[in-house]
């Protein structure tokens, strides 16, 4: 019982302690006629994040996946979503229907690792991917399991390339069959001018 008395008293301590700072960070200092600077200073963008900013802009897609028929057209648009990520909001044709997909993705120094999420309006889930780049900071290569066209939950494999500062490569496949798979997807992207 009195452990339990203890634990419940430092806990409400801990509580009174940090709304306490919270509120002081809040209030303003009389002095400056501004609110206190918070403690914690705000991340500063990597280089990492500077590159993902070089993907923003409305770009022009062409995508072929020899499993789905005839290569589709799409267009993409990629906003910038503060410092640190961007979204990219999708539209196009897959297999004959009106497709749509969203994406956020962003570069997580703790993991050291760029992570992208992907839903679109065939799949009933979401996918979150984690990857890096390569040397030439021109190939990033990202791994996460989704479903493949049978519905089971697979590895896969996303190659993004910066073939110029207007043109890009995607490629998508499930790992273990590898890219040259009919189940492959192939997107040509390229910047609209």
């Amino acid at each position: 019982m009195n452990i339990r008395i203890g634990l419940i008293s430092t806990v409400s301590a801990a509580v009174l302690v940090c709304g306490s700072s919270f509120a002081l960070q809040d209030k303003p200092d009389p002095a400056k006629g501004k609110p206190a600077e918070a403690s914690m200073p705000i991340p500063k963008p990597t280089k990492e994040h500077d590159w993902l900013k070089t993907r923003v802009g409305s770009w022009e897609a062409t995508v072929n996946c020899p499993m789905m028929g005839e290569p589709s057209k799409g267009t993409e648009t990629i906003k910038a979503f503060g410092n640190f990520s961007i979204v990219s909001d999708f539209k196009g044709q897959m297999m004959g229907q009106d497709f749509t997909g969203l994406s956020v993705m962003t570069y997580d120094p703790i993991r050291k690792k760029y992570v992208s999420t992907w839903c679109d309006t065939m799949y009933p889930g979401i996918s979150v991917f984690e990857g890096t780049m390569d040397a030439s900071g021109k190939k990033l290569t990202s791994t996460g399991k989704s479903a493949n066209m049978e519905g089971a939950l697979v590895d896969w494999t996303n190659v993004l390339e910066v073939k110029s500062p207007d043109e890009l490569v995607f490629t998508m496949y499930e790992t273990a069959k590898g890219a040259n798979d009919p189940s492959a997807m192939r997107i040509d992207y390229k910047r609209k001018k």
